[in-house]
């Protein structure tokens, strides 16, 4: 039930890159080249997705009433 993407009006995705509380996470998070990296990476997948599925028609979901 997160809020964020209960009821989205838009087609979403929640990413969760990595946790602070992890000791390796947390040293990832800290490192410029990673974050420039995996930005990148989340970039590229979004825009392929979009390419691939550009004609697919997304539904609006449940109306709250």
């Amino acid at each position: 039930n997160f809020a964020v993407l209960k009821t989205p009006s838009i087609p979403s995705v929640l990413v969760e890159t990595a946790f602070i509380t992890n000791k390796n996470d947390a040293r990832l998070l800290a490192n410029d080249e990673f974050l420039e990296k995996f930005a990148q990476s989340l970039y590229k997948a979004t825009v392929d997705y979009f390419f691939r599925y550009k004609n697919l028609v997304f539904s609006k979901g449940k109306e709250e009433s």
